[in-house]
């Protein structure tokens, strides 16, 4: 799916809002340097995996109302079995749990790839210049993104203390399982579960802000805000 500099590139399009489906048609039709091969008005990734290999296009363009993990599993999978093609992903909302499966995403891109939101889009120029970067190989990140992408993810040192074992138990726990549901799920004798809890306990008390009187709370609350599934009020 390599461009050739003396054809058109070929542009094939998902965008679920019919009102965008139409501007983004519009906005390649601008200039005979690319060619929109076809359109999908909806999000079936299935049908556009078809499409993808029957056409070839050299890029596609996802645009989303809300990209979630649901959405960037999809693209994942079609940027996994298509790696030659450059790909432009637009939103307008990005939800923060999303943020590991990007970076696995773009790290593991041979083409180029744009992570974009549509309300940074201002001018047809600029789209063209978005999806000429793809091609050529680039990785283009809106600025509003980079904090929520790169920002350095903190570990807590009670975290980093844990065994593989005793992390997975509390990753139940911050579920709300019992002992013995985190037994069963694990096929382990409750009285494991039990030992590897203590433990964990034991690992806590330096902790200044830990309750003594509800740890399995305090050991689920710093692994949820921890891991970016709860965020800590202000």
């Amino acid at each position: 799916m390599g461009n050739d500099a003396s054809r058109a590139t070929s542009v094939l399009i998902m965008e679920e809002q019919e009102i965008f489906h139409h501007a983004y048609k519009e906005i390649f039709k601008s200039t005979e340097s690319f060619k929109v091969t076809q359109t999908q008005c909806d999000a079936d990734y299935n049908v556009m995996q078809g499409k993808i290999a029957q056409i070839k296009p050299d890029v596609l363009v996802v645009s989303l109302k809300k990209c979630n993990h649901n959405s960037i599993e999809a693209v994942s999978k079609l940027t996994g079995e298509f790696s030659r093609l450059a790909v432009v992903l637009i939103a307008f909302v990005y939800t923060p749990e999303t943020t590991p499966a990007l970076r696995e995403m773009v790290s593991r891109r041979q083409a180029g790839i744009a992570l974009l939101l549509k309300q940074s889009i201002d001018r047809v120029d600029q789209m063209h210049n978005m999806v000429r970067s793809v091609i050529e190989g680039q990785l283009v990140i809106d600025p509003a993104l980079t904090g929520m992408l790169f920002a350095e993810k903190k570990t807590h040192p009670f975290l980093a203390q844990l065994t593989k074992r005793e992390t997975e138990i509390l990753s139940l726990v911050s579920e709300g399982y019992t002992n013995s549901a985190i037994a069963k799920a694990l096929y382990i004798d409750v009285r494991t579960v039990q030992h590897h809890i203590e433990n964990m306990y034991a690992k806590m008390k330096s902790e200044d802000y830990i309750n003594d009187r509800h740890p399995r709370v305090s050991a689920s609350r710093l692994y949820l805000e921890t891991t970016g599934k709860l965020v800590r009020s202000k």
